[in-house]
């Protein structure tokens, strides 16, 4: 998080060597830097070339999207990150890791009929009892992060980033010693012990993350797919759902990079299939889930950070703290 110093090394390094990818999309993207146009050119020839990797057509595009996007270049912005985009989807596709939107829609269906109320009710009870657990779910670029901050300013919450965990018990589930359906049918197949079990172990993980704190903040936004599961282990969760315009949230999941695949990302067409998907999703839980989901609107927080933070904090079960109001003063990038 020390922007200076990085931004200065970034153009150091470009100084060294102008072709090196990675500092020039660093630098491009930082948010910080509007280039000028005789370096922009350089990437946009570099783009070009022909021995060129995908995954360095990918950033050197994107960065030329991220500047024209800095500049309100509309036209140019949306071709670079469509070119940035297309070669970051070959790239996954090659590595087994595009999008199936019909898969994403058909697993939605099965989710919803497998976890009914009815499914919950004959499992009230299970778990562990801990109200240490808060997730937050939503969509990627719906402010996820900036909600996890403001909580973590709390003195007695602490945010886990986010926590692989969840993903990785359905994965078990599905290909460990007990493997023998999918996700979400293997749920059905748990008992109790089994669901105390998995509880136990994840709970330990939280609360060493946390290091003691009450609360602890995992804000894997994906999870949104597996809260049928998390409502099992932790009846006592809080689970907080980021919203944000669906055309801003879409745009800026497009304009994204992102660390991870979501392949998804790649395509407006997927991406409206998988916004879809979460709408159901999230719509199925509110009628079905056993936990209390707070939704935040990530245009509220902006307008009113006091007032959401406040919501926010009550809602977890705390008491206020003025802390929350300087989120961005807090340690951490």
């Amino acid at each position: 998080g020390d922007i200076e110093p990085a931004l200065a090394s970034f153009r150091q390094a470009i100084e060294i060597n102008p072709a090196h990818v990675d500092s020039q999309y660093a630098l491009a993207t930082s948010g910080k830097v509007a280039l000028p146009p005789e370096q922009l050119s350089y990437i946009a020839e570099l783009a070009e070339a022909e021995d060129l990797s995908l995954d360095n057509k990918t950033k050197l595009n994107f960065a030329l999207g991220a500047q024209a996007d800095r500049k309100k270049l509309s036209a140019p912005a949306i071709t670079f990150y469509a070119k940035g985009n297309l070669a970051r989807r070959v790239l996954l596709e090659s590595r087994g890791e595009g999008f199936d939107p019909d898969a994403q829609a058909g697993l939605a269906v099965r989710i919803a009929e497998t976890c009914q109320a009815s499914f919950f009710r004959e499992r009230t009870g299970w778990g562990v009892e801990s109200d240490v657990p808060v997730f937050i779910v939503g969509m990627p670029r719906s402010g996820t992060t900036l909600v996890e901050k403001i909580l973590a300013s709390h003195p007695d919450v602490a945010g886990a980033g986010e926590r692989p965990n969840i993903q990785a018990i359905v994965r078990e589930l599905e290909t460990g010693e007990r493997a023998g359906a999918l996700y979400p049918e293997a749920l059905s197949s748990l008992s109790e012990p089994d669901i105390g079990k998995i509880a136990a172990a994840d709970l330990e993980a939280f609360t060493e993350a946390g290091e003691g704190a009450r609360r602890v903040v995992d804000k894997l936004p994906v999870n949104f797919m597996y809260l049928g599961l998390i409502a099992l282990i932790y009846p006592n969760a809080r689970i907080i759902h980021c919203k944000r315009d669906p055309r801003d949230t879409a745009l800026s999941c497009y304009f994204q990079n992102f660390v991870h695949s979501h392949a998804w990302s790649c395509d407006l067409g997927h991406i409206g299939v998988y916004y879809n998907t979460y709408m159901e999703m999230m719509g199925h839980w509110r009628k079905v889930l056993p936990l209390p989901i707070l939704d935040v609107n990530y245009e509220d927080v902006v307008k009113d950070q006091e007032h959401m933070s406040r919501r926010m904090i009550d809602f977890i079960g705390l008491d206020w703290d003025p802390a929350c109001l300087d989120f961005h003063t807090s340690d951490g990038a």
